[in-house]
């Protein structure tokens, strides 16, 4: 492991055959040993939950089934290390998402801390009334998915500005940080913004393995520690929430 330190993947899709992500226990298990490798101690489960598609419970139901059905492997490699893992969701947004029933459910663990993707669109008051709505009606703690993948589709900032002044915190995609455009947005959000956490969103062995220490060691060459201690800050508390 990286010293002491607590290293937290925010972000991923290793519970198998529940969504576009891991498509085996083994694939899996294979994920997990990566992230270890990595130095990456705990690890968030976040499997796609779409409205249109699942009910809260039904959704909850499979990922718990997919959850012991991992353990059922891992308890298999007794001599085998992996990361402890704790159970969440990436609420793909709706229309309506802040008044939705049962949303808390699918919060992080035991935490308030819940995922949201947002649309892959231009934002518009709808969405910031709904975010909004989440954060001081549902008193949750609003965590926006892999904020740098809406950048592009935000031609008018104005309703992205009056979302990131809310109290939100901002995942970034380890991936992210390699590409040069997109490293530099991930590099200044990391400088402008306190509430940042990093995520590998990893889904698969071949085409979307974690790359955690690969973007920590970005960070590291063009930024500086603290900033990655500001990140690993964040993870903490919401782990530990």
């Amino acid at each position: 492991m990286e010293g002491d330190k607590l290293i937290i993947d925010c972000h991923s899709h290793i519970l198998p055959r529940i969504d576009d992500g891991s498509q085996s226990v083994n694939e899996s298990m294979e994920l997990l040993n990566m992230e270890y490798k990595q130095s990456v101690s705990r690890v968030i489960a976040t499997p796609h939950f779409y409205a249109s598609k699942h009910s809260v419970d039904r959704f909850l139901t499979h990922r718990q089934e997919s959850y012991e059905n991992l353990l059922c492997g891992l308890e298999k490699k007794e001599d085998s290390k992996y990361p402890k893992i704790v159970l969440g969701a990436e609420v793909y947004y709706f229309p309506g998402v802040g008044k939705a029933e049962h949303i808390s459910k699918l919060c992080i663990g035991e935490s308030n801390y819940l995922l949201l993707e947002m649309p892959f669109c231009q934002w518009d008051q709808e969405v910031y009334q709904d975010v909004t709505r989440l954060i001081e009606h549902q008193k949750l703690k609003v965590i926006l998915a892999h904020l740098e993948r809406y950048h592009e589709f935000q031609k008018k900032k104005e309703v992205w500005n009056e979302i990131l002044q809310l109290p939100v915190v901002i995942q970034l995609n380890a991936d992210s940080f390699f590409g040069w455009k997109k490293r530099k947005f991930c590099l200044d959000v990391l400088k402008k913004y306190d509430h940042v956490v990093m995520g590998s969103d990893c889904h698969n062995i071949s085409r979307r393995p974690p790359h955690i220490e690969e973007a920590r060691q970005v960070i590291l060459e063009r930024g500086n520690v603290s900033l990655l201690g500001k990140v690993d800050e964040n993870a903490k508390r919401i782990w530990q929430a």
